[in-house]
């Protein structure tokens, strides 16, 4: 009989798959890698998941369970629209730190992916879409910020910038984009913060 697994170890192997799929994308990804990361057998594996796809659809959803927890918790504390991006900003940055595998496995879903994945990406985006969108409602009935722009609009607007910074910290891509801009001028991650902010503040007519 298999001993059962620790809450420890289960999440031990989520945080190598999401690494693996990360780093190789879902067909290239070894799942005999995955169990040598956690000094597990592949069949302990198969014990826990039915095959890869299982093993994969469960890293998303972790991925995007903490993503979620963190914008829900962001929004909470904010009590206005720079407020929210500074605190955002600062998960983001936390995350290129100390959690990149789950931006860049998100990033990868955003290349084109299979159709599970984009389903559950879409539920992700459509949660963050309904969060902001209602945030940003909130503050234009209480005058808080312009109210000629649809909340729709601005929450689009919002996230498409909040998501250039987020690949940029992650994808290398990216990161090169940001730097043939930002690099000759010394700018870092403080000092781009403080100007978006400045930004967004006059954009929507907050005060910063």
């Amino acid at each position: 009989m298999l001993k059962k697994l620790s809450d420890e170890k289960l999440n031990e192997i989520i945080e190598a798959a999401i690494s693996e799929f990360a780093h190789n994308g879902k067909e290239k990804a070894s799942m005999k890698e995955i169990a040598c990361r956690c000094d597990v057998s592949v069949g302990v594996l198969y014990n826990y998941y039915e095959n890869k796809d299982a093993l994969y659809k469960a890293a998303l959803e972790k991925c995007f369970n903490d993503m979620k927890k963190a914008i829900s918790i962001n929004i909470h504390e904010a009590g206005s629209l720079n407020e929210l991006f500074d605190l955002l900003i600062d998960t983001v940055y936390n995350y290129a730190d100390e959690h990149a595998d789950y931006l860049q496995l998100y990033f990868s879903l955003t290349q084109g992916g299979e159709e599970e994945a984009s389903l559950l990406a879409g539920k992700f985006e459509a949660l963050s879409a309904r969060e902001y969108t209602q945030f940003i409602e909130k503050l234009q009935k209480e005058r808080k910020i312009r109210t000629d722009i649809e909340p729709q609009t601005l929450a689009y607007l919002f996230d498409c910038l909040l998501a250039m910074l987020q690949f940029a910290a992650v994808v290398p891509y990216y990161k090169k984009h940001s730097e043939a801009y930002l690099q000759e001028a010394g700018t870092d991650r403080e000092t781009l913060k403080q100007q978006v902010l400045s930004f967004l503040a006059s954009a929507v007519g907050e005060e910063n």
